[in-house]
C-alpha cells in the first residue's frame, strides 16, 4: 500500500469516527437532557463525556447545553459538506 493510500485511509477512517462519536453522544444527550430526571441527566452525560470529553463538558448546565446543542447542529452539518467534498472532489476554483 502506497503511502498515499494510507493516509487516504486513515483521513477516512478518522472522520468516520470522528462524526459517529460525536453523533452517538448528540443523540444520547438530546434525548437525556429533555427528561426531568437529574439521575438520567448526570448518568448519560457522565457515560458522554468518557467519549466526547471536548464536546460534551459544558453540557454539564442547562445555558451551557443550550450552547452545546445550539453549536452542535451546525458542527454536524459541516461534517456531512466535508464527506460530500470528500466523494465528489469538486473543482472549487478554476487555475
Amino acid at each position: 500500500m502506497s503511502a498515499y493510500l494510507f493516509l487516504k485511509f486513515l483521513h477516512i477512517v478518522s472522520s468516520v469516527l470522528l462524526v459517529g462519536t460525536g453523533f452517538g453522544s448528540a443523540y444520547y444527550l438530546f434525548f437525556a437532557n429533555r427528561t426531568k430526571s437529574v439521575a438520567v441527566k448526570a448518568e448519560v452525560s457522565r457515560l458522554c463525556v468518557r467519549a466526547d470529553w471536548w464536546f460534551t463538558t459544558p453540557a454539564i448546565y442547562e445555558t451551557y447545553r443550550r450552547w452545546w446543542e445550539g453549536l452542535g447542529y451546525p458542527a454536524f452539518i459541516s461534517m456531512v459538506v466535508v464527506f460530500y467534498l470528500m466523494v465528489t472532489k469538486p473543482a472549487l476554483w478554476a487555475n
